[in-house]
């Protein structure tokens, strides 16, 4: 792994005596530069730890009806509008007056499975949601 290092270099001593520098105490020379220890990040400081990946766990699934209904009414239901060319984030509640609302996965989450759930659409087709809890 590359490292660049600087030294410390004292500063010349240039200064002329003058009338203002008699009454102040004379000061040590001061540093130009100061040591810095510069890390180049490789492909390897870029990786999630293993560990932090394992921290998290699937809490359970996502009924999509039952979260239209909890988030607007009981008379809401889920469908994909865009079917076949649906993905993950194609679901919206419908009760066919009020066409096509957005449902929020994670208050859902939430909600069932307490308050630190999110969610997450693992593989991004229409049923890949799952809720996960640290």
């Amino acid at each position: 792994m590359p490292v660049a290092t600087v030294s410390a270099v004292p500063a010349p001593a240039t200064e002329t005596p003058t009338a203002l520098s008699a009454r102040v105490p004379a000061q040590p020379d001061a540093p130009r530069a100061v040591a810095i220890e510069a890390r180049v990040p490789d492909a390897e400081d870029t990786k999630v730890p293993a560990t932090l990946e394992a921290r998290s766990y699937y809490a359970g699934g996502i009924d999509m009806n039952q979260a239209c209904r909890w988030q607007y009414t009981s008379i809401f239901w889920a469908e994909l509008p865009d079917w076949p060319f649906s993905n993950a984030y194609s679901w919206k509640c419908t009760n066919n007056l009020v066409y096509y609302w957005s449902i929020d996965v994670g208050a859902y989450c939430r909600r069932v499975y307490g308050g630190d759930a999110w969610a997450d659409q693992q593989g991004g087709g229409t049923n890949d949601w799952g809720c996960f809890k640290p």
